[in-house]
This record gives structure tokens, C-alpha cells and sequence, in this order.
């Protein structure tokens, strides 16, 4: 494979008919940052703008392409394409039909695994061993042979199958392809880009490796007595670096990120960010960012509507005083304007007594009676309660499609009083959209997983 280096590229520019495809996303944006700088460099004030794509945003353009082809004859592109979470749900389901004592494992777990060993022999083309050699082969390969029947009797088909459908008959398809490839930022190649660049160069385009042109120090070792320390010390590090170069752009490696995310951000935050812990400027734009996402149940606003739903859908009808406590101080439900301060006087009261489970009349009994009795005025908190504990038990005993539980979820939280009087800023804004969006997924699963409790 021919090399290209980036300075070079950068230099001479990116047509129209180039594209690089890169190995994640984060690098794709890169790319058109430091294309832009470039142009701005040199004084250029229009440019066209690189197409940087990953592999999957690009294999998923062709096929949506090929298959809006008046040419299209291929059954596979006709089929409905599972998502990611989709293939987990059916191979779920699969494994919860095939085990016996499926009390005694954890199916989504082991469907996740299924699902990725699923796309691996899939992208890497492993064909089932003649004879299985342990228990744990057998069990996949049954699994995966009634994932590949169920699949073919709905006219579904996985994204890696598709890929690797769409470059066995690339000669064929009828699609706009660029004149010139580029891999950017591949550490190692997977048979599936082995096979984009067959596929390519067959096609005539010319198939190349970008090369950054950096090369790396020399590794410094430094040890410190906790994880504290070090997220302290690397950040030190980073301010250190910017004050001498502010232009400079630095990376975190780091192994645990999931388990350190809030004590790196925080530290992060107290270093070059200490403006921003005022409340007024907590949603101040960051000069670092984290890769890592966060999980959408664990932000306030969502995690306030899961409450909420908790309440509606707890098959044993008890809340503990911690729950309680959580959503009488949330600020994201019924009229906490007007109420906020009574509810968490009544908190903190309750958090005085035993923190056993009660029922939910019972629970709702004992708040109106310290309402009552410390004279705090909550009726709208109170009336979304009773609305939400007496609004849903009648669905418990039914099984419903994935679409009627989306909208069951938003007549329930409309009743709980989710964001009732609360104004959105411009990020709980967008949490919540993501959340709807969610709910739209689910509603989308009807032919996947059919009814469901």
C-alpha cells in the first residue's frame, strides 16, 4: 500500500474525489480541524471541505446508496439492517429459549458476548469448527444458528453481514466511489479493510496510508501512591504544557476510564477550569474533553424520569426512604419552584426515621402526615405521587409491544409532573432530546421483540 503523508496532504489539499476513511470518528473530525487551519493559514477564505469518514459511516452510505438504485436486485440490501443493540435483544431472547436454569446467569451478559463473537467470525470469516471442543462452542454456535434462521425469516440482516455482502459484490454496485482512498490512523488492519482495499484497488481506485509524521519520545516512568495523585499530577502536567505552548493539543490514555471519569473530570476541572465550578458557569465550554460518554441513566434529568417510573412500575408496590429522598430533592419534577424548599424540609425529615421499604400508600400516607404536621405546603408533589402509584397497575399484568411501552412512559411521566415548571438549559436540552430519541428506539423494536413485561 502506497504512503501519503498528512503535512503533505495538507499542504496540497483534498478534492472532491478523496476520501479518507479513518479508524474512529474523534480522528475524522481531527482531520477537518487541522485542514481548516491549514487553509486559514495560507490565507485561503474558501476550501472544500474533506470527507473523512470512518469505515462503518462509509459502508453504511454505499449501502444505502446501492439500495436506492434503480439497478438494486440484491435480497441482502432489501433487508431490514439491525442495530447493535437490536442483535443483543435477539440474541437475548435466543439464549433465554435455550437455557434451562436461565435464573442462574446473567443472559445480558452472555448476549453481548454472542453478539460480538457473532461479528467477529462474521468480519473475519471463520468458518464453525468440523467438531466443537468444548460445551461453550456448542452453545454459541446453536445460538448463532437460530439468530442466522431468525434472521432470514424476517428479512433481517446485521451489520457485519451486510458489509461483508457489499464487498463481495462491489464490482457491481451502482454507487459513487472516489478516485482515491486514504486509511488514517489504523493501528492494525482487520480482514474488513483488508478487503476494502482488494475491493478498491479492483475498482481502479488508487488505495493509500496517510502517515501522521509524528514520532513518539521516549517513555518517562513515574509512580505515585494513588489513582488521586496521579489524575493530579497528569493534570498539573497538562496546564504546565498549555501555558508554554496554548495551541498545543495533549492526550490521556487511560485504562480505567469508566471507574475514574468523575475524578479525572473533576480534577481536570479544578485545574484548568476552576471558573467553572461556580453554579453559573457549570456548562462553560472545557478545553479538555472526554471521549468517554456517559451513560444516559446516569444523568439528573433522566435518572429523575426513571425515578419517576419506578414509582408507576415497582412489581412489589414499596419505595425505600433513599428514593424518597431522591425525588423529593430533585428539582426536574412536579412544581419544585414553588415547592422546593417544603419538600426539603419534609426530606430531611424523613431521613430521621427508619430507611425501611414501605408500600406506596403507606409511604404516601406518612408524607401527607409530616406535611401536615410541620405545615408544609406540597399538594402538587403529592398529587403527582398518587397519580403515578395509582396510574399503572392494571398495566403490570399485560405484556405490551415496545411502541405501547414508549407511550405508556410519557403519559406516566406527563402524570408524575416530569419537568413541570422547569427551565431547560441548553445542555438538559439536549439530554432530553437524547432521552426521546431513546424512547423512539424502543418504539421501533415491535418486530424484533414482539410483546414484553
Amino acid at each position: 500500500m502506497n504512503t501519503v503523508r498528512l503535512i503533505d496532504l495538507l499542504q496540497e489539499g483534498c478534492d472532491d474525489e478523496t476520501l479518507i476513511l479513518c479508524a474512529t470518528s474523534r480522528l475524522a473530525q481531527d482531520l477537518q480541524r487541522q485542514f481548516a487551519a491549514q487553509q486559514v493559514k495560507r490565507g485561503v477564505t474558501r476550501w472544500p471541505t474533506p470527507r473523512t469518514l470512518t469505515v462503518d459511516t462509509w459502508l453504511q452510505q454505499l449501502a444505502e446508496e446501492s439500495m436506492l438504485s434503480p439497478e438494486c436486485d440484491s435480497p441482502a440490501l432489501k433487508c431490514r439492517v439491525l442495530t447493535t443493540a437490536e442483535v443483543e435483544l435477539i440474541f437475548e431472547d435466543i439464549i433465554r429459549r435455550r437455557l434451562s436454569q436461565v435464573s442462574l446467569f446473567d443472559t445480558t451478559a452472555l448476549a453481548k458476548d454472542a453478539a460480538l463473537a457473532h461479528q467477529i467470525s462474521v468480519i473475519w470469516s471463520m468458518p464453525p469448527p468440523y467438531t466443537p471442543v468444548s460445551e461453550e462452542q456448542k452453545q454459541f454456535l446453536s445460538w448463532q444458528q437460530d439468530f442466522k434462521a431468525r434472521c432470514q425469516t424476517h428479512q433481517w440482516i446485521d451489520k457485519a453481514s451486510l458489509y461483508l455482502h457489499l464487498l463481495e459484490t462491489f464490482n457491481g454496485l451502482a454507487v459513487n466511489l472516489p478516485q482515491h482512498l486514504l486509511f488514517a490512523g489504523f493501528d492494525r488492519y482487520t480482514p474488513l479493510e483488508h478487503r476494502i482495499e482488494r475491493a478498491c484497488q479492483q475498482r481502479g481506485i488508487q488505495v493509500s496510508e496517510l502517515l501522521s509524521g509524528m514520532h513518539p519520545h521516549s517513555p518517562e516512568v513515574r509512580s505515585y501512591p494513588d489513582a488521586s495523585a496521579e489524575c493530579l499530577a497528569a493534570a498539573h502536567w497538562a496546564a504546565a504544557h498549555l501555558q508554554a505552548n496554548p495551541q498545543a493539543r495533549l492526550g490521556w490514555v487511560v485504562p480505567n476510564l469508566n471507574g475514574l471519569r468523575h475524578r479525572i473530570e473533576d480534577t481536570l476541572t479544578q485545574v484548568l477550569a476552576p471558573a467553572s465550578m461556580r453554579m453559573s458557569h457549570h456548562e462553560a465550554a472545557r478545553v479538555y474533553n472526554i471521549s468517554l460518554g456517559q451513560p444516559l441513566s446516569t444523568l439528573p434529568l433522566v435518572r429523575s424520569a426513571i425515578d419517576l417510573l419506578r414509582v408507576a412500575f415497582d412489581p412489589k408496590h414499596e419505595v425505600t426512604v433513599e428514593r424518597l429522598s431522591q425525588l423529593m430533592v430533585s428539582p426536574f419534577w412536579s412544581n419544585f419552584r414553588t415547592e422546593g424548599d417544603p419538600r426539603a424540609s419534609l426530606d430531611a425529615r424523613m431521613r430521621e426515621g427508619r430507611g425501611d421499604a414501605m408500600a406506596w400508600p403507606r409511604a404516601l400516607e406518612t408524607l401527607r402526615h409530616w406535611a401536615h404536621r410541620l405545615q408544609l405546603e406540597i399538594p402538587n408533589a403529592l398529587e403527582h405521587l398518587n397519580q403515578l402509584a395509582h396510574s399503572c397497575h392494571a398495566r403490570l399484568a399485560q405484556r405490551l409491544l415496545p411502541s405501547q411501552w414508549a407511550e405508556c412512559f410519557e403519559i406516566l411521566l406527563n402524570k408524575g409532573g416530569w419537568l413541570a415548571e422547569y427551565s431547560l438549559s441548553s445542555h438538559e436540552f439536549q439530554t432530553k432530546q437524547t432521552f426521546a430519541e431513546t424512547l423512539l428506539q424502543l418504539a421501533q423494536l415491535d418486530e424484533v421483540i414482539g410483546p414484553t413485561d
